[in-house]
């Protein structure tokens, strides 16, 4: 209904809940059974949409099955703000086309560089947003903006005429790192360590080779190499 103009809520706090409850779904999270409980009445994986805000116990468990499956991926996947779509607006904090920059509404605005009320930049700014920007001024050419994160990625510098870090480089796919025991691509080092540190956390790290060996063989919600069309887990092979 929210998408027709005859039925279209002004309730912009229920609609955002109905919103949460489908981003919820394809999250992995099922719907709330009476057990579940997140600290009020009802949650936002309800049956019903009640308008909650907090989502529930079970919610919570539903996702962390998605993530240990491999199935949340996709979030780490940050997309390019060039490819968004939406109006331009002045105030959303989002630099669009005809801005010179955006720190949000003048209320929230804390960018001395920017005027917040024509999202262009105040007298004597030449920037005001980017890496290579500091106190309004665009950095000289050779200023680092980014540094390398790994032996397969390299450095950026600022190019002195832009407020923006250029694109991110890394070396040629397939050269060795880590001491000749992977390849790079992409600007990371495959190896199994790299791997569970970007999915997880910093502290992560492989897992004993004899896991490898029976743990992954079982296709089970422990061990396994992905899902099938039908939601069936596939057992990995040692080939």
């Amino acid at each position: 209904m929210e998408c027709s103009p005859q039925y279209s809520g002004d309730n912009l706090a229920y609609v955002s809940t109905v919103v949460a409850h489908e981003m919820g779904h394809n999250l992995g999270m099922n719907h709330d059974y009476s057990s579940c409980t997140c600290g009020q009445g009802s949650c936002i994986m309800a049956a019903s949409a009640t308008g909650s805000t907090l989502f529930s116990d079970c919610s919570a468990s539903d996702f962390e099955r998605l993530v240990l499956r491999g199935g949340g991926v996709c979030l780490l996947n940050q997309p390019s703000q060039s490819n968004i779509v939406s109006v331009a607006k002045c105030g959303n904090g989002m630099l669009e086309e005809g801005e010179d920059c955006d720190c949000g509404t003048p209320q929230e605005c804390t960018n001395k560089c920017c005027d917040a009320a024509t999202c262009k930049l105040t007298w004597g700014s030449a920037c005001a947003q980017g890496s290579c920007c500091k106190d309004c001024k665009i950095s000289v050419s050779g200023t680092p903006c980014r540094g390398s994160v790994n032996t397969c990625d390299l450095p950026e510098y600022c190019n002195g005429s832009t407020s923006f870090c250029p694109s991110d480089f890394y070396i040629m796919d397939g050269l060795l790192c880590e001491n000749d025991a992977a390849y790079c691509y992409e600007g990371r080092c495959q190896t199994y360590d790299y791997q569970c540190k970007f999915l997880f956390e910093k502290g992560a790290r492989k897992a004993a080779e004899i896991c490898f060996q029976t743990a992954n063989l079982k296709g089970d919600t422990f061990g396994n190499c992905g899902l099938t069309s039908a939601g069936t887990y596939v057992k990995c092979s040692l080939a």
